[in-house]
């Protein structure tokens, strides 16, 4: 019996997480997620454990993280729809690149925000008249690409092959 019991602890505690009802949700998660009760059950199983775990999160943050969790949610919500779509996607791009590529772009962009604000101002300056200039370059390739695709081409097919008319007499 006891062997049983334990594979079965065990399986419980591999598993991946079930679903939160909203009553397994401690009193400070429900109060956070009070705006979702009414919706609570037609989210999915994934939805619903991203919001008790953003709620755990959230309870545990002190004033000025949650100031500061407010003002980017704010500015996420203000964004255009193909803003946000190119982020989510510049997003999902960056955790396919392997650990070591997401572990170095994530220390340059600690050693940007370190740098004094003129600092940072100047380099993205910098970035975007380069980013200016490849945008530049591209557009002529295209636009030199379409110019030699206009161009009328050298006849290079054969023509047809003609054959002498049938000379038989009709009827035969």
């Amino acid at each position: 019996m006891i062997k049983y019991s334990s594979i079965l602890l065990l399986m419980i505690l591999c598993s991946p997480a079930v679903a939160v009802d909203w009553d397994e949700l401690d009193r400070r998660q429900q109060e956070i997620l009070k705006p979702y009760h009414g919706d609570w059950n037609s989210f999915t199983e994934e939805q619903r454990q991203h919001y008790a775990a953003g709620a755990s999160r959230w309870a545990k943050m002190n004033r000025t993280g949650q100031s500061e969790m407010q003002q980017r949610f704010s500015s996420w919500q203000a964004m255009p729809d193909v803003r946000k779509r190119a982020l989510i996607q510049r997003f999902s791009e960056f955790k396919k690149l392997p650990a070591e590529d997401q572990r170095r772009l994530r220390q340059t962009q600690q050693d940007f925000q370190s740098l004094p604000g003129g600092e940072q101002k100047r380099l993205r300056q910098k970035y975007e008249r380069e980013q200016k200039a490849d945008r530049s370059k591209s557009f002529e390739k295209f636009k030199n690409r379409r110019r030699a695709n206009d161009r009328p081409q050298a006849n290079t097919r054969r023509p047809p092959e003609r054959r002498p008319p049938d000379r038989r007499p009709p009827g035969r």
